[in-house]
C-alpha cells in the first residue's frame, strides 16, 4: 500500500496500462472496480506525473468487464512501446523502475523474449 503523501526528487509516472490482467476485480465477486481516481492518485504521490488525455476523474480502469488475454496482450504492447519511446528521448544513464504485478511481469518477459507465457503462477 502507498503512504499517503509520499515525497520524493524521482519522477514518478503514471502508466495507466501497467496492471495486472483483468482490472479490478475480487475473485468472489463478478463486480469490477474503477480504481483510483486523478484527485486520490495525486493525493498519494503528490508528484506523479499523468500523461495528458486520460480521464481518471471516476477511476482509471474504464472498462465493463474484465480484460481478456487479447485485450491483455495489446496492453503489454502498448507498455512495451511507451517504454522504448521514453527510452530514446532520455540520456544515456536514464534509470526505469516498473512496479506491477507478476502475471503482468510474466507476459512482458514472455513478448519480449518470444517465449510461453506462463498465465497460472501454479506452472
Amino acid at each position: 500500500m502507498i503512504a499517503n503523501n509520499y515525497q520524493s526528487e524521482i519522477p514518478i509516472e503514471l502508466l495507466i496500462d501497467l496492471h495486472e490482467i483483468g482490472g479490478i476485480f475480487h475473485k468472489s465477486e463478478e463486480k469490477v472496480y474503477k480504481g483510483l481516481g486523478k484527485i486520490q492518485i495525486i493525493e498519494k504521490l503528490p508528484n506523479i506525473s499523468i500523461e495528458q488525455g486520460h480521464d481518471l476523474d471516476d477511476g482509471w480502469w474504464k472498462e465493463d468487464s474484465l480484460e481478456n488475454e487479447i485485450k491483455f496482450f495489446e496492453r503489454i504492447k502498448r507498455v512495451i512501446l511507451k517504454l522504448k519511446e521514453i527510452a530514446i528521448k532520455n540520456e544515456e544513464n536514464y534509470t526505469i523502475c516498473l512496479i506491477t504485478h507478476s502475471l503482468f511481469m510474466n507476459g512482458f518477459f514472455s513478448i519480449l523474449t518470444n517465449t510461453e507465457v506462463l498465465m497460472n503462477s501454479k506452472k
